[in-house]
């Protein structure tokens, strides 16, 4: 008889949170419709960054999109990787060891980030979601705090599944799914490289960086390779205007301007003798 009741009281809980879920879902979540047409630079973490970005001009592009603790990690090099932020994706995790960067008016105003973005909203997530956001609220203004559809969020999850996607390979499969006109990622290598050290000094390497992302059990990041290369590789033959940085253009064994491996090979087939 316990075990029934406890049973209804988790169903009724799960049926409410779901219920508020699509209650504000439309409303407060990233629209799509703000990508179109415009040219989006997607700015990771990984060693290679700072390579990625010479000869960039990172703020001519339309929208910014840095994740975690990549505003901090920005200004800390002082203006090389952009100075300002359209939208940060943040897990909103700000104490701990694996903390993901703090978040005050200084630091998102400085950088004039427009919208922190949760990526990770779900029924059972929601009620922490909504407790954070209230507490940000009253620490920052001028920054709205939006989430990623959770549609977008559920559909990815059930390519990751057993696993959890890590939230740059969230951003891009979000943005592939929208009508832009360029997309460039830089610092981006899905874990073939190590961190930059300016950005997490405890994962300098591969092996350490894979260490630091498996830790909790919850992301694979060989999940990540091959789900989300995919991904990028059929957006690239599609001739979508994809641009990748040399750690991700490696990684996936297309050149720097986001030509295909496919496109390469037809090309020499065209051309031989």
């Amino acid at each position: 008889m316990l075990k029934n009741k406890s049973y209804i009281t988790w169903l009724i809980k799960r049926s409410y949170w779901r219920f508020r879920l699509e209650l504000i879902s439309g409303r407060d979540d990233l629209p799509r419709s703000l990508f179109k047409n415009k040219r989006i630079i997607i700015i990771g973490p990984a060693s290679e960054v700072e390579l990625d970005a010479k000869g960039k001009d990172i703020d001519d592009y339309d929208i910014i999109i840095r994740m975690n603790a990549g505003v901090k990690h920005a200004t800390e090099l002082s203006g090389a990787l952009g100075n300002r932020t359209d939208f940060l994706f943040h897990n909103f995790k700000m104490e701990g060891e694996r903390a993901a960067g703090v978040l005050n008016n200084k630091i998102l105003n400085e950088h004039k980030v427009k919208k922190i973005i949760y990526p990770t909203l779900t029924a059972a997530t929601l009620k922490d979601y909504l407790q954070k956001r209230e507490s940000l609220k009253r620490t920052i203004q001028e920054v709205e705090v939006a989430f990623l559809p959770p549609s977008s969020y559920r559909r990815i999850c059930r390519k990751f599944t057993p696993y959890s996607p890590t939230i740059g390979s969230i951003i891009i499969d979000f943005v592939l799914s929208t009508d832009f006109k360029e997309l460039c990622i830089i610092g981006m290598s899905l874990f073939r490289t190590g961190y930059d050290q300016h950005y997490n000094n405890k994962a300098p390497d591969v092996s350490s960086t894979r260490k630091w992302t498996e830790a909790g059990g919850v992301h694979n990041p060989d999940f990540d390779f091959a789900i989300t290369s995919r991904a990028l590789r059929e957006a690239i033959d599609d001739e979508r205007n994809i641009v990748l940085g040399r750690g991700l253009s490696e990684a996936l064994g297309v050149p720097f301007k986001g030509i295909s491996t496919v496109e390469m090979s037809r090309h020499d087939e065209s051309s031989s003798f």
